[in-house]
């Protein structure tokens, strides 16, 4: 069985050139001192240049490393899987391929191709990272994307919190952002409604009689 998988790497090697160029990136890893290897590694297995730092990357990162993983995944025969390296600032996690699979280097081939003229491979999967990313609740009461992001949280209009007991405390319903900290471009000027007076520190806004 080894003999056969060595004869079909080789002939995949000859036709595909990206092999050969695999392996030598492979070995230029398993040298670098900033890096210990975390899992073995078949010699039929050929480190890609996809990477991903598994503690936390960037969005673009994070994105075409899927979206790649996706696409020879599809292509393969035998699947995608997994280098692992522990490195001082976390775990990078890297795509392998085997040497015998024609169809993952193919598609592995394709995604290098595209990334050279493009450094997005999928803007859709992009924009859905950067999202998650900015909105780690999903956008209801937290965002850290720019000022112009269409989320709830950046939208929504202000209202005091109102409970069932009719009092209404100083800090939106919605967001939970202090009155004094609410943006007046987002501000209901009905709301909050007047304070009682001589109402002590610290207690809740009440709602005028009617």
């Amino acid at each position: 069985m080894t003999g056969a998988r060595t004869r079909r790497a080789r002939r995949v090697a000859e036709a595909m050139p990206l092999a050969s160029t695999l392996r030598a990136y492979a070995a230029e890893c398993d040298s670098s001192p900033m890096t210990s290897r975390a899992t073995s590694q078949e010699w039929f297995e050929l480190t890609t240049p996809l990477t991903v730092d598994d503690r936390g990357d960037t969005p673009t990162a994070e994105s075409n490393f899927a979206v790649a993983e996706s696409r020879i995944d599809a292509a393969s025969a035998f699947g995608a899987r997994h280098r692992y390296d522990l490195w001082p600032g976390g775990t990078l996690r890297t795509l392998v391929v085997r040497a015998d699979d024609a169809g993952a280097l193919r598609a592995l081939d394709a995604v290098i191709t595209a990334l050279e003229n493009y450094p997005v491979l999928d803007d859709e999967n992009l924009s859905r990272h950067e999202w998650d990313r900015h909105h780690p609740d999903g956008g209801d009461r937290e965002c850290y994307a720019d000022h112009d992001c269409r989320c709830s949280y950046r939208t929504h209009q202000h209202s005091v919190d109102v409970r069932e007991d009719g009092c209404a405390y100083p800090w939106c319903g919605a967001c939970y952002q202090a009155v004094q900290d609410w943006d007046a471009d987002r501000f209901d000027h009905r709301d909050p409604r007047p304070e009682q007076e001589h109402r002590p520190c610290g207690e809740a806004y009440l709602l005028p009689a009617t």
